[in-house]
């Protein structure tokens, strides 16, 4: 994994041969690493099984975010991919668990779902774990969560054959209850 590493810090213009590369916890799907450089340090996500799509997306909503100006979310350095393994490199973020972090959190999360948009949903493709999920922008929360969150859902869990039968009969019943 150095490797792979190594020459994704070449993409982003660094050639030097020593580096440290520490896995860290924090990726959910993903294998993560902290990669310190001279006076920089990288937060880095792989994961062999994405398309570099996948992690675009990823840095195209924390950009997004960022915007908002409610949450600090790191910066992004770059998507690249090395022997067939996309991987996405952000700023480090140093920072311990204070008494205090919850709440704040909970705060900055209710600070940015006050920021407005053209209406709920997205202008494109977007992923829940690694599953594709079809968005457009729509002008009511419901119809966005029913027909493009839960109707897609149960769309790729019938196709992969892991929604079936008794689940499936209440997960139609819950997703045709919801109206506008």
């Amino acid at each position: 994994m150095k490797r792979v590493i190594q020459q994704g810090l070449r993409k982003m213009g660094y050639h030097g041969e020593d580096i440290q590369v520490m896995k860290v916890s924090g990726g959910d799907i993903n294998e993560t690493f902290y990669v310190p450089i001279d006076n920089d340090q990288y937060f880095v996500k792989l994961n062999r099984e994405v398309s570099p799509a996948f992690f675009n997306f990823e840095a195209e909503g924390l950009n997004k975010i960022r915007e908002t100006k409610s949450i600090r979310v790191p910066k992004v350095y770059g998507v690249y991919e090395v022997s067939q393994v996309p991987m996405l490199w952000m700023e480090w973020i140093e920072g311990e668990k204070e008494n205090h972090t919850e709440t704040l959190l909970g705060e900055q999360v209710a600070k940015l779902h006050q920021c407005e948009g053209p209406g709920y949903g997205y202008n494109k493709e977007s992923y829940i774990g690694k599953l594709k999920q079809n968005n457009k922008i729509v002008h009511s929360w419901i119809t966005y969560y029913r027909d493009y969150r839960l109707k897609g859902q149960l769309s790729i869990g019938r196709n992969r054959g892991t929604i079936r039968g008794n689940r499936e009969k209440r997960l139609i019943k819950g997703w045709l209850s919801i109206s506008n």
